[in-house]
């Protein structure tokens, strides 16, 4: 079993892998990068809570360390201080200087990392009794400290009573981000249609609102007047393609703004009857509500998510056939790839021959969740086929993905998917980054491109201009938000030039598999070997 012994000042910012085995006694919960940086206070709470789900359920004491991470809305350069602990108590009683200096502790950074994590998917909070035991758990170990319950109670006596509707409303950054997988911004106008609805039946004459963007709040104080109330807080009316935290960074505020973000919280959690759009903060009010609610609506509407051209190989067109890899189509292989980076609506541009060949080896792709659809097609007609599909992507990013070249091995999944989340620009994955010219026969790569590209498609269609691929990178690259990289540590991108190639790729597919043992696509191995092997 692995152990780490050391002192509270040793050993405080090192970190552990989630996949370590350990005997430790104390799971100590942080934070990663990722989620510091592109998530808000509410995730943060929730993805803590996940953390000492998981220490409880595997007989580990939690405790909470959001000193460490460096949350980014605070300055920590005259003060180190935990966080967690300005408004909260430890799950159990345990402060961070015992569990460091004992010998048994284990650092989790990424709760999700571990084997049967239980994220929050809002889809399973759109009805508040679905959160059941999960609720009073939250409730048993999120505690609020006793001065700062103090400050709730006095607040909500002066805010709300039992006729009031509480009302969550997102904007500003989650608006303009529209990050990957994450819940729908829902408009302003179907919340009004929400609210009026409950307002009209005569149990609520009140609402008390939470919302961080000023333009919402202006627009529910015209409409509702005096029957609205809010909390004083800091509100924005732009902060441009970067969360709300990032936007704050390093601020002198960023306790008094966490505090009355979490005050509004805590008294969204008193109102009987509650409408909330799709956002942490709505979970964490959901976790708190101890009462029976009267009324409650989450207004889910589905997840951002990107949309992805997968262009189908030169070779099979010209066979009329599909070319198989170790009895695997060669089309698994780029879906695979695009399921790692978490596409979930793929549409395979390729002939209509070769659709009715596909459809029937994809059903478990399709089995997955995976939407897939068709366009008559091929690389060569990249362009044309977002100039005649516009209206399926427009407001999304997009993903274009060349089946000609396999984009081969687990890292690379995982790191286009870390970049999908949330950026800004246009993001090229390829086998030599050097290579992106005009030259069409070496633009093949990976191209993610954010919600600009509907846009950039539309000006050729109002203009009735021709135009390619590279002038879709050309516009970015004039906007200096055009990164292009090479594949990550343990991928490889193997061009399938002819049937030599292809039958070179299956024999060592099919050695790798039945006499190594190791999965095709999960092993950094595999990718090095075909670096030795297949010579480009």
């Amino acid at each position: 079993m692995s152990k780490i012994v050391g002192a509270y000042s040793e050993w405080r910012n090192d970190t552990i892998s989630a996949r370590v085995e350990t005997d430790k006694k104390y799971m100590i919960l942080r934070m990663g990068t990722s989620l510091v940086t592109t998530a808000g206070l509410g995730w943060y709470i929730l993805h803590t809570f996940i953390g000492i789900e998981i220490a409880l359920e595997n007989a580990y004491i939690p405790v909470v360390d959001w000193e460490s991470c460096k949350l980014p809305q605070y300055s920590y350069e005259s003060d180190r201080r935990n966080i967690w602990e300005v408004f909260f108590e430890q799950p159990c009683g345990i402060g961070l200087k015992e569990a460091y200096e004992s010998e048994d502790y284990w650092i989790v950074d990424d709760v999700l990392a571990i084997k049967g994590s239980k994220d929050f998917l809002l889809k399973d909070y759109v009805d508040f009794y679905k959160a059941g035991d999960r609720r009073e758990q939250f409730r048993k170990y999120v505690r609020f400290r006793k001065d700062f319950l103090n400050r709730i109670d006095c607040a909500a006596k002066r805010m709300i009573d039992d006729h009031t509707l509480g009302v969550l409303i997102r904007g500003t950054d989650y608006k303009n981000l529209k990050p990957m997988h994450h819940p729908k911004c829902i408009q302003l106008d179907e919340m009004f249609c929400a609210i009026d609805e409950y307002l009209d039946n005569g149990k609520c004459d009140k609402i008390f609102v939470a919302t961080e963007d000023q333009k919402i709040l202006s627009a529910m104080q015209k409409k509702y007047g005096r029957r609205l109330s809010c909390l004083e807080s800091p509100r924005y009316e732009q902060v441009g393609k970067e969360s709300i935290n990032l936007h704050r960074a390093g601020g002198a505020d960023g306790e008094y703004r966490d505090q009355q973000y979490l005050l509004t919280l805590a008294i969204l959690a008193r109102c009987p009857s509650l409408v909330l759009a799709p956002c942490g903060g709505s979970v964490v009010a959901t976790m708190l509500h101890e009462n029976t609610i009267r009324e409650y609506k989450m207004c889910f509407d589905g997840y951002y998510s990107h949309r992805a051209y997968l262009f189908g190989s030169k070779l099979e067109i010209e066979k009329r056939d599909l070319i198989y890899l170790n009895e695997r189509p060669l089309i698994y292989y780029s879906l695979n790839t695009l399921f790692l980076m978490k596409m979930t609506d793929i549409t395979i541009v390729t002939s209509m021959a070769l659709r009715e060949k596909m459809e029937p080896v994809l059903e478990d792709f399709r089995h997955k969740g995976v939407n897939i659809r068709y366009m008559e097609g091929n690389e060569n007609d990249i362009c044309s086929v977002l100039k005649a599909d516009i209206s399926h992507f427009y407001d999304e990013a997009v993903c274009l993905f060349y089946e000609d070249h396999i984009f081969y091995g687990s890292y690379l999944g995982k790191e286009m998917n870390q970049k999908a989340k949330q950026f800004d620009g246009a993001y090229v994955w390829k086998k030599r980054a050097g290579e992106l010219t005009k030259d069409s026969g070496l633009l093949a790569g990976c191209y993610l491109f954010d919600q600009e590209i509907g846009s950039v498609v539309e000006q050729y269609i109002d203009s009735d201009r021709e135009f390619e691929l590279h002038d879709i990178l050309d516009h970015y690259r004039s906007k200096r938000k055009l990164i292009c990289t090479d594949l990550p540590r343990g991928a490889i991108c193997v061009q399938l030039r002819d049937e030599r190639t292809v039958g070179i790729i299956s024999e060592i597919f099919a050695l790798l598999e039945e006499e190594s043992g190791w999965t095709i696509g999960d092993a950094v191995r595999t990718a090095e070997t075909l670096q030795k092997v297949v010579k480009e």
